[in-house]
């Protein structure tokens, strides 16, 4: 398969989850637990201007936006649907937000950030993750940071396989619904860490700092909750 027809598969499968992805990864724990450290992370009194590569429907955006009330974000992801969800889930920020719906390999910043952040974007075949990690770390102001919450390889893959399953359980064991269950069991088969049918490269976190090394930035591991970790990078410019 080709990497422009493996990013068409992944652009239809989140269209076809953009209405339904919040509902499937509620009880995703890890998943939120990230967004949590990444706000942590971010925590300042001024006012930062923040960029959120693959944002989706816009969950750790608006986590940001209403952690850090002097923070104003740029949304970008591919996915009309997801983008339509964003602006849904966002539209009490006003002004704060802004939203592109572009390919993120294609689409240039026309601006510097203070910061950027992304979760669970740098993971799927057909995406150069190299090219990705140097555009963006080019978007920082200096001294900015790029934090990059991400899957990374297990030593068992079907850890998360089965991990994913538990998405469409709600608290008290059952099944969210059956259309939601049939639904996520179907995609859970291309978005998984696993099989031939998979659609995502998963890396080592090693990996994924020596990427942004590479792209200039200082970087290191900072957050890590089984197999989702959150890795920082800063743009600290050479000492003349």
């Amino acid at each position: 398969m080709t990497e422009k027809k493996q990013m068409s598969e992944i652009k239809e499968i989140w269209a076809q989850r953009a209405a339904t992805y919040d509902e499937g990864v509620n009880n995703f724990l890890i998943y939120h637990r990230s967004h949590e450290a990444i706000c942590d992370l971010l925590y300042q009194t001024k006012p930062m201007s923040i960029l959120d590569v693959g944002s989706g429907t816009g969950t750790l955006a608006q986590k940001i936006l209403q952690r850090i009330p002097q923070s104003s974000i740029t949304c970008i992801d591919f996915s009309n649907e997801m983008v339509e969800e964003c602006k849904h889930k966002l539209a009490s920020f006003g002004s704060r937000v802004v939203f592109i719906c572009e390919d993120i390999q294609k689409w240039l910043p026309t601006r510097q950030y203070d910061a950027i952040v992304t979760c669970n974007t740098f993971i799927y075949k057909g995406l150069n993750i190299a090219n990705c990690y140097v555009k963006y770390a080019g978007a920082l102001k200096p001294g900015g940071c790029f934090l990059n919450s991400t899957i990374i390889q297990c030593a068992t893959p079907s850890f998360l396989e089965t991990s994913v399953k538990k998405l469409t359980m709600s608290p008290d064991g059952k099944p969210q619904s059956q259309k939601e269950l049939e639904a996520t069991q179907g995609y859970a088969r291309k978005i998984s860490h696993a099989g031939k049918d998979s659609l995502l490269n998963i890396f080592q976190v090693e990996e994924h700092i020596k990427l942004m090394q590479n792209a200039g930035l200082q970087a290191a591991c900072v957050w890590q909750y089984l197999f989702q970790t959150v890795i920082l990078g800063i743009n600290q410019p050479a000492k003349k």
